[in-house]
């Protein structure tokens, strides 16, 4: 999304993988990640696209590589990271 200055947010998605207490809870994924395209579908068919989507095989470096490095290197950047466990 772009202002009129051309001032643009990208938002990326960054799946973690169960915890343990889920696991053991035998919690399920409830993500399901589109091949080749940056969307996820949650539940059954409740679709959300984003500029990026890693799923929780993707590496931080996987992350940094492909969404962080061209921001930092060329412009001034924020990168903000957020968490929501319950």
């Amino acid at each position: 999304m772009a202002d009129e200055d051309g001032i643009r947010v990208r938002v990326a998605l960054r799946a973690r993988p169960l915890i343990e207490r889920e696991k053991s809870e035998r919690a399920r994924e409830c993500l399901r990640f589109v091949p080749n395209e940056p969307q996820v579908i949650v539940g059954k068919d409740r679709g959300f696209t984003y500029d990026y989507v890693f799923s929780p095989l993707a590496s931080q470096q996987d992350l940094y590589d492909n969404c962080c490095r061209e921001l930092i290197d060329r412009y001034v950047t924020t990168v903000k990271e957020e968490n929501q466990i319950d």
